[in-house]
C-alpha cells in the first residue's frame, strides 16, 4: 500500500496541471473569440488586493496549525485518538471568531 501513495501522487498532481492548462487555452479561446482588447483584459485582471482575505486565510492556518499541535498533544496524552481534528476544528472556529472580531468592522467600514 505505501507504494501506491507516490504513484496516486504524481497522478493527481498531472490532472490538476493538465486541467488548469486546458481551462487556461479555453479561456483564451473565449476570450478571442468575445473580441477583448488588451485593456479589457487588463481590467479583468488587475484586482486590488484584498488584505481582509489574506489576514483572514492567516488566521485560519495560524491557529489551525495551533489545533494541530495541541490534538496531537492531547492524542498524546491520553493515548486516545480523534482529538487532532476537534482541536483543529475548534481552533480554526476560535481564529475565525479573532478575525471577525479584529477585521469585522473594518471590513463593513469599507464597504461604505
Amino acid at each position: 500500500m505505501g507504494e501506491l501513495i507516490p504513484i496516486i501522487l504524481f497522478i493527481i498532481i498531472g490532472f490538476v496541471i493538465t486541467f488548469h492548462l486546458m481551462t487556461r487555452s479555453k479561456e483564451r479561446q473565449l476570450l478571442i473569440e468575445k473580441d477583448f482588447t488588451v485593456e479589457d483584459l487588463k481590467s479583468l485582471y488587475s484586482k486590488p488586493l484584498n488584505h481582509h482575505n489574506t489576514a483572514k486565510w492567516a488566521f485560519i492556518l495560524l491557529f489551525g496549525g495551533i489545533g494541530l499541535f495541541i490534538g496531537i498533544w492531547l492524542s498524546e496524552q491520553t493515548g486516545e485518538d480523534g482529538y487532532a481534528l476537534a482541536a483543529i476544528a475548534l481552533s480554526i472556529g476560535i481564529g475565525l471568531l479573532v478575525w471577525q472580531k479584529v477585521y469585522g468592522s473594518k471590513e463593513k467600514d469599507e464597504e461604505k
